[in-house]
C-alpha cells in the first residue's frame, strides 16, 4: 500500500488569558456599573459633606472634636468633587451623568444658603433637630463615600464606557433620594434625645397671686441652687454634668438641652455656671466656653471665652438698680455709675459704722444695713432711691444683717442665727414697721415674695405667709414636698415665683431635688 503522508496544519498556539487581562476584561464587562457607583457615591460624599457643614456649624469653631469634624466634612466635599471632575474628563460618556448631577448639586447648594440666610433673618433653626453627634454622622459616611468614589473613578477604564448613561444616572438619583433621607433619621436617632425647638413666641402669664396647690412634680439630679438654676421667662433652667436642661415652669415639661459636648467640652471641670442676662438670654459657663442660649428655643445666640470663674457676690452683698451698682466687701462700699461706670458716693454719708448688707430692692431702691459703732443688738437700715436720696431710715432692733425685697415699697429683715425667730417687715413708703416671731427658725434665703405675700419657710419644712398690709400670717396645712419613705415630708430649699406658677424646690433624702410646681 502506498504510504500516505500526514501533513501538518500550522495553528495557533491556545494561551490562557494572564491575570491583568482578565482583570481589564472584567472591568470593561462592569465598567457601566462601576460608573453608576462612581458617580453615587460622590454624589452621596457632596451632600452629606454639604449638610454636616450646614447643620450646626456655630459649634465647631470650639474645640478639637468640632474642628475635626469639620475637616471630615470638607474632605468629604472634596473627594466627593474630585471624583466627579476625575470622571467626567476620563470617561466622555459619565459626562452625561455627571454634569446635570453637578447642577443638581449646586442647586441644592443654593437652596440650603437661601434656607440659612432666611433662618438668621427670621431668627430661626432650621438645624433644631440635630447637634455635633448628627454632623459627625454626615461628615464619617460622607468621607467614607468620597473613598468609595475615588477607588471606583480609579478602576474605569480610561476608553469610552458603552452606553446605560441614563440607566446609571437614574440609580444614582434613586439611590442619593434614598440615602439622605435614611441619614437624617440615623444623626437624629444618634443626637441628644431633647433638642432645641423652634416654636412662635409665647405669650408670658402674670405671676401668681397666691401659692396655689400641687400641679406636677419633677424629679432632677443634685445640682447647686445658686449656680445651677435659674428662671428664665416661662420656665426654669437647671445644669446636670456637662448637659444644660430647661423645663417649662407652668407644665414641667421638657422644652431643650444643651450639652457642652457638642462643642467639644465632653470633661467639664464643674458644672456649667448659669445666669440670666438683661435681654432675657441664658448665658452657661464651662470649660472656657460662655454660651448664650435662648431661653425659650434653646438656639445658641451668642459665644466667647471665659475665664470659666463663677461669679460671686461680696461677702457682704451686691445690689444693681437702673443708675448704679453697690458692691460691698468686708464692710466696704464701693458705688459705680452704671451710665458711664466712674465710681460714685452718695449725697448723705451712711452713719458711722460696719455695712452688714446691700440689697437692691427693686430697679429704683437699695437697702443699705449697718452695725453702727458702739452700739450692740440693733441694725440701722437706710433705704435710697434711684438718685441714691434716702427716703427712709430706721433702727432694728437685734443685729439683722440680711434684708429680702418684698412686695411694693416694702423689705424684710432677718438673721441667720440658730434659733433666731424673728422676721421685721418694713414699709419704706408708709414708714410702718411690724415684728413677727415664728415658731422656729427663719433663714434668709427662705423669704420671697408671691404677688402680695412674703413667704418664708421656718426650718426649711412649712410655708408661711405674711400680709404686710396686716400683719397677718398663715401656714399651709399640706407640705408641697413629697414624704421620704417615713412619710416626714422632704427639706424646703427654696420658694421661687414664675410667670403663670410657684416653684417649690426641695432636697430629698437620696440628695435629688425635686420640683414642685404650684398653680391657683
Amino acid at each position: 500500500m502506498p504510504t500516505q503522508n500526514t501533513a501538518r496544519v500550522p495553528g495557533r498556539i491556545q494561551r490562557k488569558p494572564t491575570v491583568a487581562a482578565r482583570v481589564g476584561s472584567l472591568l470593561r464587562t462592569a465598567g457601566p456599573a462601576i460608573s453608576t457607583l462612581a458617580v453615587t457615591s460622590a454624589a452621596l460624599a457632596m451632600v452629606f459633606g454639604m449638610v454636616a457643614v450646614a447643620i450646626r456649624g456655630d459649634l465647631f469653631s470650639a474645640g478639637s472634636g468640632g474642628k475635626a469634624v469639620m475637616a471630615t466634612a470638607i474632605a468629604a466635599l472634596g473627594s466627593g468633587a474630585a471624583a466627579l471632575s476625575i470622571l467626567a474628563v476620563v470617561n466622555t460618556t459619565a459626562r452625561i451623568i455627571v454634569w446635570p448631577l453637578c447642577a443638581l448639586l449646586a442647586l441644592g447648594t443654593a437652596i440650603t444658603a437661601w434656607i440659612a440666610i432666611g433662618a438668621a433673618t427670621d431668627d430661626a433653626d432650621v438645624s433644631s433637630s440635630f447637634d455635633s453627634n448628627g454632623a459627625t454622622i454626615y461628615a464619617v459616611t460622607g468621607a467614607v463615600c468620597g473613598i468609595v468614589a475615588l477607588i471606583s473613578v480609579l478602576a474605569i477604564p480610561a476608553r469610552t464606557l458603552p452606553g446605560r448613561s441614563w440607566t446609571s444616572a437614574l440609580i444614582a438619583g434613586l439611590v442619593v433620594l434614598v440615602a439622605v433621607p435614611t441619614s437624617v433619621v440615623v444623626a437624629h436617632g444618634y443626637a441628644h434625645p431633647w433638642k432645641s425647638n423652634t416654636v412662635a413666641p409665647q405669650a408670658v402669664p402674670p405671676y401668681p397671686d397666691q401659692l396655689g396647690s400641687v400641679d406636677y412634680r419633677l424629679r432632677l439630679p443634685a445640682f447647686d441652687l445658686d449656680h445651677n438654676f435659674v428662671t428664665a421667662g416661662t420656665g426654669f433652667v437647671v445644669a446636670d454634668g456637662t448637659v444644660v436642661r430647661a423645663f417649662d415652669g407652668i407644665t414641667g415639661q421638657p422644652r431643650w438641652s444643651f450639652d457642652f459636648a457638642d462643642i467639644g467640652r465632653t470633661h467639664a471641670d464643674r458644672r456649667p455656671a448659669l445666669t440670666v442676662t438683661q435681654d432675657g438670654v441664658v448665658e452657661a459657663v464651662a470649660s472656657g466656653v460662655r454660651v448664650g442660649l435662648d431661653s425659650v428655643t434653646g438656639e445658641i445666640r451668642r459665644r466667647s471665652p471665659s475665664s470659666d470663674t463663677q461669679s460671686r457676690t461680696g461677702n457682704c452683698g451686691t445690689g444693681t438698680t437702673r443708675t448704679v451698682v453697690a458692691e460691698c466687701s468686708d464692710g466696704v462700699l464701693r458705688l459705680t455709675n452704671r451710665a458711664d461706670g466712674h465710681d460714685t458716693t452718695l449725697p448723705q454719708p451712711l452713719p458711722a459704722g460696719e455695712v452688714l448688707r446691700v440689697t437692691a430692692l427693686d430697679d429704683d431702691h437699695l437697702a443699705f444695713l449697718i452695725a453702727p459703732t458702739g452700739t450692740s443688738d440693733v441694725t440701722d437700715v437706710i433705704v435710697t432711691d434711684g438718685a441714691l436720696t434716702r427716703v427712709d431710715e430706721f433702727r432694728a432692733p437685734g443685729e439683722l444683717p440680711y434684708a429680702a425685697p418684698g412686695p411694693t415699697g416694702t423689705l424684710a429683715l432677718t438673721s441667720n442665727s440658730l434659733g433666731d425667730r424673728r422676721i421685721v417687715i418694713r414699709s419704706f413708703r408708709s414708714h410702718h414697721t411690724q415684728i413677727h416671731t415664728l415658731s422656729r427658725t427663719v433663714y434668709p434665703e427662705l423669704i420671697t415674695t408671691v404677688g402680695d405675700l412674703f413667704v418664708v419657710v421656718p426650718d426649711y419644712d412649712e410655708l408661711t405667709t405674711i400680709d404686710p398690709a396686716t400683719g397677718t400670717m398663715e401656714t399651709a396645712t399640706t407640705p408641697p414636698c413629697s414624704p421620704d419613705r417615713y412619710g416626714n415630708p422632704e427639706l424646703i430649699m427654696r420658694v421661687v415665683p414664675a410667670p403663670g406658677a410657684v416653684l417649690v424646690l426641695c432636697r430629698r433624702r437620696d440628695d435629688a431635688l425635686e420640683v414642685v410646681g404650684l398653680r391657683e
